[in-house]
């Protein structure tokens, strides 16, 4: 089940990065760009963003490193996971994925 689970977690993030979403701003060495299409991870390494990547020591937010766990859910202001928010107006994939949904919908 994990590895199905693993497999499941890589496909819905290639399917959203085809939608222009992209990773994590330190993944992507984009600390200081200004559109808002990046994942999360959390400053305190707790969790991850579905298109995050494992958190980093010194990569944008000079988060701790040592890993953090993936949880199925995007970035944004809004969003909160055990309390914690998971985003912010500059880590927002769930405001792109709304803003090209019409356009991706059409695909099929």
């Amino acid at each position: 089940m994990h590895t199905l689970t693993l497999c499941l977690t890589c496909l819905v993030s290639l399917f959203y990065s085809m939608q222009g979403c992209k990773h994590d701003r330190g993944a992507q060495k984009a600390c200081d760009k200004a559109d808002s299409k990046y994942g999360w991870r959390d400053p305190n390494a707790r969790f991850r963003s579905v298109m995050g990547t494992n958190c980093q020591q010194n990569q944008c937010t000079g988060g701790k490193g040592g890993g953090c766990p993936r949880i199925q859910r995007f970035s944004g202001p809004v969003s909160v996971y055990n309390g914690n928010r998971m985003g912010d107006i500059k880590n927002n994939n769930a405001a792109h994925i709304n803003q090209v949904a019409r356009e991706v919908s059409n695909y099929f």
